[in-house]
């Protein structure tokens, strides 16, 4: 009989890939070949590279200039950046509205 530590452990931390920016995503990414990757982990890693891609962004357009549109995006990314912290901690497959459809789509890409 297993153990409830054994099972957790063989799933895979969703966690990483939002909590640690975009260093997680990217060292998965480039250190782990593409046949050996965990599907999930990749769609994860590639949702939260374009997370924080687009949170970047709008942090320095905010910045830039000061506009009620531009608060308003990077409120909407923070939000669905807790969103992504909490359903990865209960280990539950989402996908963030406009950005998890663009990374389902580059995660399903196959090398030909």
């Amino acid at each position: 009989m297993e153990s409830q530590t054994d099972a957790s452990a063989e799933q895979p931390s969703f966690v990483s890939c939002y909590i640690y920016g975009i260093l997680f995503p990217v060292y998965y990414l480039l250190s782990v070949r593409r046949n050996q990757q965990h599907p999930r982990i990749r769609f994860h890693c590639i949702q939260s590279l374009l997370l924080f891609t687009f949170l970047g962004a709008s942090i320095y357009w905010c910045d830039k200039h000061s506009s009620i549109l531009a608060g308003f995006v990077l409120s909407v990314l923070y939000v669905e950046w807790m969103v992504a912290l909490v359903q990865s901690m209960r280990r539950k497959m989402f996908k963030l509205p406009f950005l998890g459809t663009i990374a389902e789509h580059l995660a399903s890409n196959t090398q030909n």
